[in-house]
């Protein structure tokens, strides 16, 4: 909207009136949790996508919280954030080796053995 305000000013035209760019602006604020939610589900595809090609891929977790057995990692090398299960507790910023196990495509899932 700025460009094109801007545009209008110095090419002569008619900028919007003020009431018209509040409305484009309504508008496109009430797309953004759509687009936001489009990027996030297309930013894990190809993550997926990279994962199903690499099936040997291994890498590290680092764990944010913990409940049980499950941890939930963040993968920084994937910027991609899991549930895991181990067989021994890890505190919260430990580290733990991670090798793919499962990927469910459709589903946007990814599964991973703690090694």
């Amino acid at each position: 909207m700025v460009h094109r305000q801007i545009r209008a000013a110095l090419t002569g035209g008619e900028p919007l009136p003020p009431d018209e760019v509040t409305r484009r602006i309504g508008e496109v604020e009430a797309m953004m949790p759509s687009l936001r939610q489009a990027e996030t589900f297309s930013e894990r595809h190809w993550t997926l996508v990279y994962l199903l090609q690499n099936p040997d891929w291994t890498g590290e977790g680092v764990v944010l919280d913990q409940r049980g057995r499950n941890h939930t990692v963040v993968i920084p090398s994937l910027a991609l954030e899991t549930e895991v299960n181990t067989r021994k507790p890890v505190e919260p910023d430990g580290v733990v080796r991670l090798k793919i196990q499962e990927i469910r495509l459709p589903v946007l899932e990814a599964h991973f053995t703690v090694l």
